[in-house]
């Protein structure tokens, strides 16, 4: 079951097939991974290596729903850090509205699959660097959404977070997008008018 978009469309013939590939992809790598967590019972915790390679920072034993799929998952496991850090958004689409608007857990990867559609920012480089992670072999990494990136502030300490600003995938308008400040205070800054031009940190996320 897919989530409607409102935002975009896709007029040109080649990039809705395209663009329907890249969600297509993004369902299948994913699909079998959140339902093979098998409600969370496969020995899975907080600050532990997730099947991804990366560390888990997240858990919901009710699960949480994926709105591009709509199969549950219960973990959110991160990468590690990057070397680079990324604008949000390409040159000349700096200005561009993705339609990626999404903030709750379980929507960063819609948010991250909209961002690199052909009718959106395909180059969008900090999306497109958590897309293309490969940790632990996987392919359905992504660039979490605000409160996914919240959660994993939240646990900055306890997993060894560097403090710094880091992009979500959640848009606020075309020119603009939140950021989140892992200060070492743990304080929580969100500001509406950073330009998706400018170059922070990025951490891609998978869901299982």
């Amino acid at each position: 079951m897919l989530r409607p978009n409102n935002h975009f469309s896709v007029t040109n013939p080649l990039h809705r097939i395209s663009s329907l590939m890249i969600l297509f992809f993004f369902i299948t790598l994913s699909f079998f991974a959140c339902s093979n967590a098998a409600g969370g019972n496969e020995g899975y915790a907080i600050g532990g290596r997730g099947p991804g390679g990366g560390t888990i920072f997240y858990y919901d034993e009710d699960g949480f729903e994926m709105i591009d799929t709509a199969e549950i998952c219960y973990y959110l496991e991160v990468s590690p850090a990057f070397t680079e850090e990324y604008p949000w958004a390409s040159t000349g689409k700096t200005n561009f509205n993705t339609g990626a608007t999404e903030t709750a857990i379980g929507t960063g990867r819609y948010n991250t699959y909209l961002i690199l559609a052909d009718s959106a920012d395909p180059e969008a480089p900090a999306a497109k660097a958590c897309a293309e992670y490969r940790g632990g072999g996987k392919s359905d990494w992504f660039l979490p959404s605000f409160d996914e990136l919240e959660e994993l502030r939240k646990k900055k300490d306890f997993i060894n977070i560097p403090y710094g600003d880091y992009w979500p995938s959640s848009e606020i308008s075309s020119g603009g997008t939140f950021y989140i400040l892992f200060a070492l205070d743990g304080y929580l800054q969100m500001v509406n008018s950073k330009s998706k031009s400018e170059s922070i940190k990025v951490r891609a996320v998978r869901a299982f």
